[in-house]
């Protein structure tokens, strides 16, 4: 398919959105059996890019049904005063554990210990501690 485009296409930025076209098709199309052209892919790729905008978004899941698309925000947090010590952001598709070494190393940064580590995917912070983390960032 490349070889018969024309040179500039082969040059940034267009050759970098091709690639990505590429990359979606593969992951989405497959040959139709039933004779000729291609059809949508049934399933889901690994690691499948849901976003053209977003290369890093991808497709999660809080339970067996319940299913998303983009990130997971990780939040350590002081428990007692609802205070948010530190955040990560990872991919839909990327387990919880990934997100640790990040949040252990801004704790440590700010030379406090982990004394009882939970994971809590249902609860959610009150609405009144969203400006103490935007005051972080």
């Amino acid at each position: 398919m490349r070889k018969s485009l024309p040179e500039q296409v082969k040059q940034a930025p267009l050759s970098e959105h091709l690639k990505t076209l590429e990359h979606v098709s593969r992951q989405n199309l497959e040959p139709d059996p039933n004779g000729g052209g291609v059809r949508i892919r049934r399933g889901v790729a690994k690691d499948r890019r849901v976003s053209i905008e977003e290369g890093q978004m991808r497709h999660g899941r809080m339970s067996r049904s319940k299913r998303f698309n983009g990130y997971k925000q990780h939040i350590a947090t002081e428990l007692d005063r609802d205070l948010i010590l530190a955040c990560e952001v990872t991919p839909a598709n990327r387990p919880e554990q990934e997100a640790t070494q990040a949040l252990q190393k801004d704790i440590d940064r700010q030379g406090l210990q982990i004394a009882v580590l939970h994971n809590a995917r249902v609860p959610r912070l009150r609405r009144e501690s969203v400006p103490i983390l935007l005051a972080r960032l």
